[in-house]
């Protein structure tokens, strides 16, 4: 299982890095999205153990990240959670044309407590009287 996963690591890390893991840059600066913290954090590890090149991560919300990008933070890698934002990007000239790749595509999930009283299977359940709080993400 450790090395699918470790391979799964540097597949993902691969993808993103794409002509720059062919870079004699000794470590890269990748800016991504606060949610990618633990998946990144693993990924970069493995990536430089196989690789010897070192991962430099910045971490926080896309909006931040996207402005620090604009402004001409440094940055070797930007994974966003919004596409959104690197289109805007684009638009400003602050990306290398042409590369731009999806790393992913999310999924609204709809869960509650197994101790929970409130049976929730479809969108519609949460009009139930008995819900009476419901978690989101940033609802912009």
């Amino acid at each position: 299982m450790k090395q699918r996963h470790s391979l799964a690591a540097i597949l993902v890390l691969g993808v993103l890095l794409g002509g720059a893991c062919q870079s004699s840059a000794r470590t890269l600066t990748v800016s991504a999205a606060a949610d990618l913290s633990d998946a990144f954090s693993e990924s970069g590890r493995l990536y430089t153990a196989e690789s010897g090149v070192g991962v430099s991560f910045n971490f926080g919300s896309t909006g931040q990240l996207a402005h620090q990008v604009e402004l001409g933070a440094p940055c070797d890698i930007f994974a966003a959670a919004s596409l959104d934002y690197i289109l805007d990007l684009e638009k400003k000239g602050s990306l290398i044309p042409g590369s731009r790749q999806v790393y992913g595509v999310g999924r609204l999930v709809i869960w509650s407590r197994i101790d929970s009283p409130v049976k929730v299977a479809q969108i519609q359940d949460l009009n139930q009287a008995a819900v009476k709080r419901i978690a989101i993400a940033n609802p912009e």
